[in-house]
């Protein structure tokens, strides 16, 4: 994995592992978390510790004598990164090579990291890694199974090609929701939640639409537009 800044300056490469094909990445800033999942359904999880860089004494020195317009001393320095190793994933049993998704999400007040697979299950695991349960949200599982997860500050849902829903990682459950639009429009593509509004949830629909549901009740499709 390669990290860089928003300019798109390289600043830190790292090893995930072994043939890397799922990556996931922590929201918000209390702590930078980076999940990877391996071939062979090996998932790792990495800390990401950034500082603001320094300008050297004699850089100081110079930005006081000159007579340039005066930017922020903070633009333009390469900031230092470090990554640490901090512990793997003990997979479920039968979710071996079945990884679809992955997210990290923080829940009244603790954090936890999610992995969907194909069979149509979720795994919980609390912060240090130990797994807290599997589940399944849909019974019988859709084709595919789990297709996706989104997280945003303090919620998560995840998308089968004929559901969606809002998922407790500490209650280990997942209400799905199978709204008229879903089949109407041949399945679900993807799905997300508002920026500004954890209340809005938008789903992406096979033929090309995009539904808008108001998710304050969240076993209920309340249609928008």
């Amino acid at each position: 994995a390669v990290l860089y800044t928003p300019t798109g300056v390289r600043v830190k490469e790292f090893q995930l592992g072994h043939g890397t094909t799922q990556i996931a990445t922590s929201v918000g800033q209390d702590e930078h978390l980076i999940l990877g999942a391996s071939t062979g359904g090996f998932v790792s999880c990495h800390v990401i510790r950034v500082r603001q860089g320094r300008l050297s004494q004699s850089e100081r020195q110079a930005r006081r004598n000159s007579t340039d317009e005066r930017i922020s001393q903070y633009l333009g320095v390469t900031p230092n990164v470090s990554v640490v190793a901090d512990q793997s994933l003990e997979l479920a049993a039968g979710t071996t090579e079945l990884i679809t998704d992955m997210a990290v999400t923080t829940q009244r007040g603790s954090k936890h990291f999610v992995v969907a697979d194909s069979e149509g299950g979720i795994s919980v695991y609390a912060r240090n890694g130990t797994l807290r349960g599997r589940f399944f949200p849909e019974r019988p599982s859709a084709p595919g199974g789990i297709r996706g997860l989104y997280a945003t500050f303090g919620a998560l849902v995840f998308w089968s090609s004929s559901a969606v829903g809002f998922v407790s990682a500490p209650g280990l459950s997942a209400p799905p929701l199978r709204c008229a639009e879903f089949s109407a429009a041949g399945g679900v593509a993807s799905a997300g939640i508002d920026a500004t509004s954890s209340n809005r949830l938008y789903v992406a629909l096979n033929d090309g639409s995009v539904a808008s549901y108001n998710a304050k009740d969240r076993d209920q499709c309340n249609f928008e537009m």
